[in-house]
């Protein structure tokens, strides 16, 4: 899987056991978190800001960090940590992660979003990593697709996955009240095994959308997920003005998500 990170990030831990590996993103935004634009006509949100709103930021872990080697909130057992990034530098650790690019790639989620790498869109300053969307004057994202929102994503893919384990995400994702945004943090499989989406799996753990402010809505995608009514619920309260610790344990047999340590999705 990949994972993508909207607005901001700075904490990202993988435990023990390479199938998924992590997305960051701004508007639709590879570890994990994801944003979604569709649709909007107003200024961006905090996490997707426009030219003028400050930029969504993930936190470090918090005053007092827990070692690389910590176990992760509200899963039982020792944990060997296998991945951490703390985003202490002035830029992103490209040991870690790659933007991922609209112009090579072709990667939107669904329009009108384009995928960039500039200072606006992916940044990293203050132990936190920043992932904006803009909405700018209608440009040439690549050949025949015009677009008017900029937006940043990071991803792990290639350079780190891992198969089974606890993924945890310590992050602020600003409630958007703007039509048709969404955020996620996600988890997307390295080789399309089982054939083309959904059937290879993906799992967003933490998954925000416009109209479901302050609420978590995690969703677990398969082929069959549509008809599954466990693979995702109602959604979980969370203070979307606070950096919160969003994580996911994924076993042979469960998945489950967390936040602050508390079961959302099971």
């Amino acid at each position: 899987m990949s994972d993508s990170a909207g607005a901001g990030h700075g904490w990202r831990r993988a435990f023990r056991s390479p199938w998924f590996s992590l997305v960051l993103a701004a508007i639709a935004v590879a570890f994990l978190l994801v944003a979604i634009l569709g649709g909007s006509h107003g200024a961006p949100d905090a996490k997707h800001r426009s030219t003028t709103d400050p930029a969504a930021s993930v936190a470090p872990p918090s005053a007092t960090p827990s070692p690389c080697n910590g176990n992760p909130r509200g899963v039982g057992g020792q944990w060997r940590c296998t991945f951490d990034d703390e985003f202490n530098g002035a830029s992103l650790d490209t040991a870690n992660w790659q933007p991922q690019l609209t112009a090579n790639s072709g990667y939107v989620t669904g329009g009108p979003d384009c995928y960039v790498d500039t200072p606006d869109t992916i940044s990293v300053s203050g132990g936190h990593l920043n992932l904006s969307v803009l909405r700018v004057p209608p440009f040439a994202c690549t050949a025949g697709y015009v677009s008017s929102y900029q937006a940043g994503m990071v991803t792990s893919s290639k350079l780190f996955s891992q198969t089974y384990g606890v993924f945890e995400v310590r992050a602020k994702i600003p409630a958007a009240t703007i039509a048709g945004l969404q955020e996620t943090l996600w988890l997307y499989p390295q080789t399309l095994t089982y054939g083309p989406w959904p059937a290879s799996g993906e799992i967003d753990f933490a998954e925000f959308f416009s109209d479901k402010a302050g609420y978590d809505v995690p969703y677990i995608h398969y082929a069959e997920s549509s008809s599954d009514l466990n693979a995702t619920g109602a959604g979980c309260a969370v203070d979307q003005d606070a950096f919160n610790t969003y994580e996911v344990d994924w076993t042979p047999t469960s998945i489950t998500a967390f936040i602050n340590g508390q079961v959302c999705l099971i």
